[in-house]
């Protein structure tokens, strides 16, 4: 993912922060960066095991807050 400025980057995290449970380190545009990319690559396992019907015949579900990935 590329972000077109440190901007963009800091509105990605503030999105991503309305994720329970969810931290970033915001100590540096690098390391929120990264942390962004972590955080995008998790949740695309998670959307895509959600939408295999392997998963859904098996009752998995979306994460609730509780069982949201940090």
């Amino acid at each position: 993912m590329a972000f077109r400025d440190e901007d963009e980057l800091w509105a990605w995290a503030a999105l991503a922060m309305f994720r329970p449970g969810l931290l970033i380190d915001m100590s540096d545009a690098d390391t929120l960066k990264q942390g962004i990319l972590d955080y995008a690559e998790r949740l695309h396992a998670q959307l895509a095991a959600y939408l295999s019907d392997d998963r859904r015949e098996q009752g998995v579900g979306v994460p609730t807050p509780n069982r949201a990935a940090a």
